[in-house]
């Protein structure tokens, strides 16, 4: 299990140092400082605050019904129900954000952050997730997003770093990740995070 999360948050990294190389211009890639605020996308913030309300209408309200969310947790399928009940059982006493990209699409934008959750026993669990958002009427909901949890790794303090060299050949490297991958939920898991960022 630790070598998986580890993996997953590992590629996490790599196509959202990716992104920025091969799509900076093109789709919009900005990148927001940690110590600003969530202007860059609002409905980040709602979803923020309905995590940190506990308010589980207010959250299940920010999932899209139609299409039903493509939602991925470490690697694993899962559903946007289970995707509201691990943000809301994690009882969050604050929830810091630092935005790492914020990419407009044609179809929505792409958010990919990364949280630190403090939870009621003090401790600190580290998240990242990319989402996916579309605007449906007057209203932006969620319609994908792909969450690693891994508490035991060290954060980058500085993701303006250039992670990802812009000479190196990016269709390669997935493809390679794509036939390293040790089991299809995890191919699958490769290919999820291609269609969301690419």
């Amino acid at each position: 299990m630790h070598a998986s999360v580890t993996r997953h948050f590992r590629r996490l990294l790599l196509l959202v140092g990716m992104t920025a190389a091969m799509f900076g211009g093109e789709y919009g890639v900005t990148q927001t400082p940690a110590a600003g605020p969530l202007a860059e996308f609002a409905p980040l913030e709602q979803w923020r605050a309905s995590v940190l309300a506990g308010d589980e209408v207010a959250l299940k309200a920010l999932y899209s019904d139609d299409p039903v969310p493509k939602i991925q947790a470490n690697g694993i399928v899962t559903s946007a129900d289970a995707d509201v009940n691990f943000w809301l059982g994690l009882k969050a006493r604050s929830v810091e954000l630092e935005i790492v990209a914020v990419i407009d699409r044609p179809w929505g934008t792409s958010v990919v952050f990364k949280a630190e959750v403090q939870l009621p026993n003090g401790q600190i669990l580290r998240i990242t997730d990319g989402q996916g958002w579309k605007k449906q009427g007057e209203q932006w909901r969620l319609v994908s997003s792909e969450r690693a949890d891994a508490p035991h790794l060290k954060q980058p303090s500085d993701m303006n770093k250039n992670v990802y060299p812009a000479d190196a050949d990016a269709h390669a490297e997935i493809k390679e990740a794509e036939e390293k991958a040790a089991t299809p939920a995890q191919a699958r898991a490769a290919g999820f995070w291609c269609q969301l960022v690419l």
